[in-house]
């Protein structure tokens, strides 16, 4: 199979693993949001934060190493499991111990054995990496829609049934581990692959070369995104971090579906490519475009819909977590431009600039954090925003002198994309506001917007969405 036809077909699989897997996840979400309280995802956001930071250890980047590596052998797949498999163990034993004062320092009790049953997840998750790369490297993703439906279905249906039971916060921790134990054993039985009884360490000194960078920005990365939500655990009540959690939760579940439908397919298609950089800046120039002609007008709609959105599917006692989602969800949607950026550097194999640029987003930030913490979480969450909006600059810069397509060319390529969306955007918020029914506005708004959308990117003549409009109406006129 052609790489044009495995980029297809693995957009068109990881497409039904994600919409369809993440639609169910939000239905199931949403149920159990409505049964249990801010307190409760306040509580469970905060464990989160110390999971994600040990889950950067557990892969070490060897996962995507393995991925950009050139023919990795069976020794190779043998050594990062066992690699991993041993972090996992050794991590979980360190927040088995820690657990305790993480509880006394957060003057939260539950959070003792709340960090001790879903850290099991780290130890669970080890045994995906290999099997993830395998599939990753063949560009079949497949198996993962696959396993991912049922272990969203399974976790789901059990974290719904332990919240209308009366477990409170520990439904969400059931939920958790059962989808990753699910996951984890479907995976395996499709990827048809056992470890070796082999341990490389040349193997793993190879890998480290370029999953060492990757390591390291991940772990300033993921310290400094969910450093807000240790600042507001402490500082602030287990409830305000619920909204915040809660917001960030939307936000996230809109971009990462995108991102992992996307991404996952881009970065082993730049890794192939790497040595033709004309053909690089090619794919690079349209996957811009492509993204951006469809998260605009989506992003921007959804920080319009945020209020009425959540009032209908939450109710008012989550009426907070709509403020706070809004300006996330626009920082999303600057951050999805920013990692195609980032995609193309990590196929091309320079894993080294991203540590660097990780150094300098981190710092930038972490002082808007320290800025906007005294002033609530709704601030901390505009902080972000900004900071993500320079993000997109240090992210671009590096691929001016690599492929001659920096950040003022990447504008240029999107400019009427943008432009058409925000005035769209903008004439739907005024047109939405004359009705007071939230159900009116969510029904009419996509209608509105997309219309108003497709009539300016028909008047500013975008060679992309002509280029669509003729086929649709070739395919079926």
């Amino acid at each position: 199979m052609s790489l044009n036809k495995n980029i297809v077909s693995g957009v068109f699989w990881t497409s039904i693993d994600k919409f369809g897997v993440q639609f169910i996840q939000f239905v199931l979400s949403i149920i159990i949001a409505r049964i249990l309280s801010p307190e409760d995802y306040g509580l469970v956001g905060l464990a989160a934060v110390f999971i994600a930071f040990s889950q950067v250890f557990v892969d070490s980047g060897f996962g995507k190493a393995l991925v950009q590596y050139n023919n990795p052998n069976k020794n190779d797949f043998s050594t990062v499991f066992y690699f991993n498999f041993l972090i996992s163990c050794l991590l979980y034993g360190i927040i088995f111990l820690l657990s305790p004062y993480i509880a006394l320092f957060y003057e939260m009790p539950l959070l003792k054995n709340l960090i001790r049953l879903i850290a099991l997840t780290l130890i669970i998750q080890s045994f995906n990496i290999v099997p993830n790369a395998i599939f990753s490297i063949n560009i079949n993703f497949r198996p993962l829609a696959i396993s991912n439906s049922i272990a969203t279905i399974i976790g789901g249906g059990v974290g719904v049934w332990a919240a209308y039971s009366g477990f409170g916060v520990w439904a969400l921790a059931f939920m958790t581990l059962t989808s990753s134990l699910i996951r984890t054993i479907s995976q395996w039985y499709q990827s048809n692959w056992f470890p070796s009884l082999v341990f490389s360490f040349d193997s793993l000194k190879n890998l480290y070369r370029f999953g060492g960078n990757l390591l390291a920005s991940s772990l300033i990365d993921v310290l400094v995104r969910n450093s807000s939500g240790l600042f507001i655990g402490k500082l602030y009540s287990s409830k305000d971090l619920g909204f915040f959690t809660k917001g960030v939760d939307f936000a996230n579940t809109m971009s990462n579906t995108i991102i992992s439908v996307i991404f996952a397919v881009l970065f082993p298609s730049f890794s192939k490519i790497k040595n033709d950089k004309e053909k690089t800046l090619t794919i690079f120039k349209t996957s811009l475009r492509y993204v951006s002609l469809f998260v605009f007008p989506f992003f921007m709609l959804f920080s319009i819909l945020a209020q009425p959105l959540i009032l209908a599917l939450l109710t008012e006692k989550w009426l907070i977590t709509a403020i706070v989602f809004q300006y996330l969800v626009l920082a999303r949607m600057i951050n999805m431009v920013a990692l195609i950026n980032q995609q193309v550097l990590h196929g091309l194999g320079f894993s080294y600039i991203t540590l660097k640029q990780e150094i300098l987003k981190s710092i930038v930030r972490f002082v808007f954090i320290l800025i906007s913490i005294n002033f609530g979480i709704v601030w901390i969450a505009i902080g972000e925003l900004i900071a993500t909006a320079f993000n997109f600059f240090v992210n671009a810069y590096p691929l001016e002198k690599i492929l001659k397509f920096g950040f003022i060319h990447q504008l240029k390529e999107i400019k009427i994309i943008f432009i058409s969306s925000l005035i769209a955007t903008l004439i739907c918020y005024f047109l939405i506001n004359l009705f007071e029914d939230i159900y009116l506005k969510l029904l009419f708004s996509p209608f509105v917007l997309s219309l108003i959308y497709l009539m300016f990117l028909e008047l500013f003549k975008q060679q992309d969405y002509l280029l669509l409009r003729n086929k649709v109406i070739n395919r079926f006129f």
